[in-house]
């Protein structure tokens, strides 16, 4: 499977459907949420700016997905895949998980930033916290995101 397939199984035309569903879904909502901003003119607060640098990433995994349909095993048998598509599978599972967390933190920090705009009484911007010993949404999201990092790193290289 290591050369260009110019056309990929049935397995994966559904996936590409998939992803350019996604595609068109994801666009139009952060579209509108920045049309709505520009319609109320009000200005863009951090939150805004979270949510389209997670835009941009998700495009970056949509690519990658498609790459993976085309380049990858995706879609096969591991019996039409061979040893070495299955292997390149696995890598390029791996190599997407990373891409989603960096993207998944961007999500969580830009709905923490949000509640933290909308809401002005001190006890509703907490629940934009995580804890009242990191008072910052972005610290709080690093430090998820790392634990989550090391969880995942010592399963992933757990030997035996």
């Amino acid at each position: 499977m290591d050369q260009v397939l110019s056309h990929p199984s049935a397995p994966g035309r559904v996936y590409l459907g998939i992803n350019a569903l996604f595609i068109i879904l994801v666009t139009s909502l952060v579209g509108l949420r920045f049309w709505a901003r520009r319609l109320k003119r009000t200005f863009f607060g951090w939150d805004d700016w979270c949510i389209l640098v997670a835009l941009l990433i998700f495009y970056g995994q949509a690519s990658f997905n498609i790459w993976v349909v085309y380049h990858g095993a995706l879609g096969y048998h591991t019996a039409q895949a061979g040893e070495s598509g299955v292997r390149n599978m696995l890598l390029q599972l791996t190599a997407s998980q990373f891409i989603y967390a960096i993207q998944f933190f961007m999500i969580r920090l830009s709905i923490c930033l949000l509640l933290k705009r909308i809401f002005v009484q001190p006890w509703l911007q907490r629940t934009g916290e995580l804890s009242h010993t990191t008072p910052h949404p972005f610290i709080q999201q690093l430090l998820l995101f790392l634990l989550s990092a090391t969880i995942w790193l010592s399963i992933y290289f757990q030997c035996g």
